[in-house]
């Protein structure tokens, strides 16, 4: 019987809890169908890393400058155990000469870098290597699959895609 007794006081306690909760709708003219001005204002969230607002050359002015040394440094300067990691990973697959122009094949894993890492990796190389000193002053990157050209690497151009 007791248990009966206190079943009924918690829900009776809780139906009035439930009952005296009375949101107040606001006047007509503080109804706000978008996001106010106001109250806007004071907020720093910045939803992408890249701003849409600012040209397109000079929307990475504010980053710092990055340099194959920075990748060569955290493998006590041997820059060859980073080539090797590439490699292993499949990001390079290999390297050969073709008609006195140097040929770097990229693997499956290098589409999975961003642009930048990919832009990285191929300045790395070419750090490593100097393949860009040679006499043709650039070098072509080559898919391992369909062995089709994707572009050139020059020291005064970069990468560029075909």
């Amino acid at each position: 019987m007791k248990i009966i007794k206190y079943t009924a006081l918690v829900a009776a306690s809780l139906m009035a809890v439930s009952t005296t909760s009375y949101a107040e709708s606001k006047p007509w003219p503080h109804i706000s169908w978008g996001w106010d001005y106001e109250e806007g204002q004071n907020y720093d969230f910045v939803p992408y890393k890249d701003s849409a607002k600012s040209t397109h050359m000079s929307q990475w002015d504010q980053e710092t400058p990055w340099s194959p040394e920075v990748w060569a440094a955290q493998h006590d300067g041997d820059a060859r155990k980073v080539l090797k990691r590439f490699f292993a990973s499949d990001i390079l697959r290999d390297r050969y000469e073709d008609d006195d122009v140097e040929v770097l094949v990229v693997g499956p894993n290098f589409y999975r870098l961003s642009s930048y890492d990919q832009r990285r990796v191929v300045e790395f190389t070419d750090y490593v290597y100097r393949l860009s000193d040679t006499e043709a002053s650039y070098f072509v990157l080559e898919d391992w699959a369909s062995e089709k050209r994707l572009g050139t690497f020059t020291a005064t151009y970069g990468l560029q895609y075909q």
